[in-house]
């Protein structure tokens, strides 16, 4: 946070990661953030460094026309499809976020008849821990968004009905939960949303107006409040069908960009644990495991079959 800034005050929470993008940042040598090279398995994106641009006081994440080849992703820890998109994700270096607010104040790209635009916390790779707590902007309709909760064991790969618990009617879950402001409009403006993650529960805000509150073990799948720690992320995707993202992505017309004013993550007072300062290497081995974004991240590459020498043991440069 900029010492001669004054950032809204949030009781209980301390401001500790801001992002304004004023400048341009480094993503092969910034302290906090990278980018993903993924794709997901229902998505139509690659996700490249290229993709992600700095305009004037913003964030801009494009979705291109091109085909990206397959192959190995770091940031899914996996072999990736080939893809006829291209777009960018922002996403911080390490597991190391959890229990505080997450505000972003963003707008969704104007035209596009499918697409989702995010923000949310994510342990990776999601197969050896499936945590996930999302605000997802679709391409229409443009009055209401996701809010969405994914709690998975270990070694799921593919998304189903019983890991999650999402929602685009609010008010959602009650305590204290109100409907959406008036004339609210994802497209034509920029608005703050926001959720507050503590160990016993999760509320989301979109312009400071609380909207859905979720407690841990209650609702949909009786799923639990995540207790593991994660990264912060920010894509802009295109689904494969009309069953997510809006309407028909054959319909899209590219190129396709939404905007980010800015970014903050506020620790929750009372969690002693994460963030943790000198990271990574104050992270533990679980947090470390398969967490590489890309190729020029400086986080080792320690996929299995890279790191057993000829005598079947694990070489020092992939770590104990």
């Amino acid at each position: 946070p900029d010492p001669a800034t004054t950032y809204p005050t949030r009781t209980g929470f301390t401001p500790y990661l801001v992002e304004e993008f004023n400048a341009p940042l480094d993503l092969d040598t910034d302290p906090f953030w990278t980018y993903g090279d993924g794709a997901l398995y229902e998505g139509m994106t690659r996700m490249l460094k290229e993709n992600i641009s700095f305009p004037t006081g913003n964030m801009a994440l494009t979705i291109t026309q091109g085909e990206q080849a397959g192959g190995y992703s770091f940031s899914a820890a996996d072999t990736v499809a080939t893809k006829p998109l291209a777009s960018g994700e922002l996403r911080t270096l390490y597991n190391n976020f959890r229990y505080g607010r997450y505000e972003v104040r963003m707008k969704a790209p104007p035209t596009g008849s499918n697409y989702i635009f995010t923000m949310f916390a994510y342990r990776t790779p999601a197969y050896l821990l499936w945590r996930e707590i999302d605000i997802e902007v679709q391409a229409s309709p443009a009055t209401t968004f996701i809010t969405n909760l994914i709690t998975a064991p270990a070694g799921t790969r593919v998304w189903a009905s019983n890991i999650e618990d999402s929602t685009t009617q609010y008010p959602y879950g009650g305590n204290g939960a109100l409907p959406l402001p008036a004339n609210f409009d994802t497209h034509t403006e920029y608005h703050t949303y926001a959720f507050e993650w503590l160990p016993t529960e999760i509320k989301w805000y979109v312009d400071d107006v609380l909207i859905r509150t979720k407690q841990d073990g209650v609702g949909k799948n009786n799923l639990a409040v995540p207790k593991e720690s994660t990264k912060i992320v920010m894509n802009l995707w295109v689904f494969t069908s009309q069953d997510l993202g809006g309407g028909d992505p054959a319909s899209n017309v590219y190129p396709i960009s939404g905007q980010y004013d800015w970014f903050r993550f506020y620790k929750w007072d009372q969690d002693d644990t994460y963030p943790k300062a000198g990271a990574p290497g104050s992270l533990s081995a679980t947090d470390l495991e398969l967490s590489k974004n890309n190729v020029n991240d400086g986080l080792p590459d320690i996929r299995p079959e890279l790191c057993t020498g000829a005598d079947g043991m694990r070489t020092v440069a992939c770590g104990p």
